[in-house]
This record gives structure tokens, sequence and C-alpha cells, in this order.
């Protein structure tokens, strides 16, 4: 792989033939990450020692063997809060979002008796001898 991408063929074009992981479909394009992020620490470390168009040595992690280029690289800094209002509004709305949802799906659990053929036979006679329940 790595010496046909030397020889001039496309990185995603080998990673979308050869590749088994994940990102293989999208030509092996993996988003934007942090330091310290990745599980594999091998991957971690080189990703952020190459130089950016730089193409990586075969690199061993014992889950898999990789080869890595770094497309782009943006060093770490402060947004100011006039830019990050817009992102903070949106995950704010998310994570109350996610928070009603749960709270309905359980408020529905607790009030709706659920139960299969495969349940305990007692249980099933309780609910259907209960006149608030329906099948």
């Amino acid at each position: 792989m790595g010496n046909d991408v030397l020889n001039g063929r496309s990185f995603a074009e080998v990673a979308k033939e050869s590749s088994e992981g994940p990102t293989a479909y999208n030509g092996g394009l993996y988003e934007w990450t942090t330091r310290g992020s990745l599980v594999s620490k091998v991957i971690d470390n080189a990703i952020f020692s190459l130089p950016v168009g730089e193409l990586s040595a075969i690199l061993d992690d014992q889950q898999a063997l990789h080869i890595v280029r770094v497309l782009e690289r943006t060093d770490a800094g402060r947004t100011p809060f006039i830019e990050a209002q817009v992102a903070i509004r949106m995950e704010l709305r998310r994570q109350q979002q996610d928070h009603s949802r749960t709270e309905y799906l359980d408020r529905l659990k607790n009030r709706t008796p659920i139960w299969t053929v495969f349940d305990d036979k007692q249980k099933n006679t309780r609910l259907a001898e209960n006149p608030s329940t329906t099948r």
C-alpha cells in the first residue's frame, strides 16, 4: 500500500481498495482529532509528529498495521466567546432536548405496562386482571 502511494497513486484510492479500517469507504479520511484522544498511542504520536503532507512509515500498534498522512494541522488556541456562543447555544439546546426525551421516555415506560409471551405467566395474569390495562 505504502509503495503504491509513494509511486504516485492517490492515498484515498489505495485506502478504498486495500484498507480494512472503518474509514476505508471514504478513502481512509479521519476527521480532526486532538492529541491524546486516540486509543492507539502509536498513531497519536505519529500524527502529531509528522510534517503536514508526509506519509508515515508503517505503524504497528498491535491491533493492525497503519499508514497515515496528515493533511492539515491547526494549532490549538482560544476561541473568543463571540465566536463560540453559537456552538455553545446549540450544544445546550441539544443537551436539553436529550434530557427532555429521556424524561419523556421514562414517563412512558413507567405508565405503560409492557409484556411479551416470554414473560412470567403469573405476571401476565395480574396485568390481565387489572381493568386499567389492555393488550
